[in-house]
């Protein structure tokens, strides 16, 4: 077999085994986050309230669009290496002209569009075990999300 025959086969059991592991994923989600970042995440302005439950945790607070989080992740990192802080911008470029990729193969086959694969959360409030962590910057896989709910969660006297 040649070497672009078994490139091109293995991308597409690449491809096969991520649209059979994000199959579950719920659409309604997937589809209010597309709807609030546009498909390609290009709504880098979008933000949204969210509450969900992956792995056992309930975490609650901001997503932004995955080009924002990565922005926002380049930026805290700056200070302390900015040579790591150019290495995640190089990456996310890379994301970028993947996606952009992926949508226009989806475009022209009977895929609709790329799978979303991941919630970017700005500032998040992760609490399991009656132990609440407040963090920001976190990225949650859509395939661990067992429930969801639009808004945030407050704490309660």
């Amino acid at each position: 077999m040649a070497t672009s025959d078994a490139q091109t086969q293995l991308q597409q059991m690449k491809d096969d085994h991520r649209a059979n592991t994000y199959r579950n994923v719920d659409i309604r989600l997937s589809s209010i986050l597309d709807l609030t970042f546009d498909l390609d995440d290009s709504n880098t302005d979008g933000k949204l309230s969210l509450t969900v439950v992956a792995d056992g945790a309930v975490i609650s607070g901001t997503v932004i669009s995955e080009d924002a989080w990565a922005e926002a992740q380049a930026i805290k990192s700056e200070a302390n290496s900015p040579k790591f802080a150019a290495a995640l911008r190089v990456l996310q470029d890379g994301a970028v002209e993947g996606r952009a990729k992926r949508n226009a193969d989806a475009a022209n086959s009977d895929e609709h569009r790329a799978l979303r694969t991941k919630i970017h959360f700005d500032n998040a409030s992760i609490i399991m075990g009656g132990t609440t962590v407040t963090t920001n910057g976190l990225r949650v896989d859509l395939k661990h999300v067992s429930a969801w709910m639009l808004g945030e969660m407050s704490k309660q006297d």
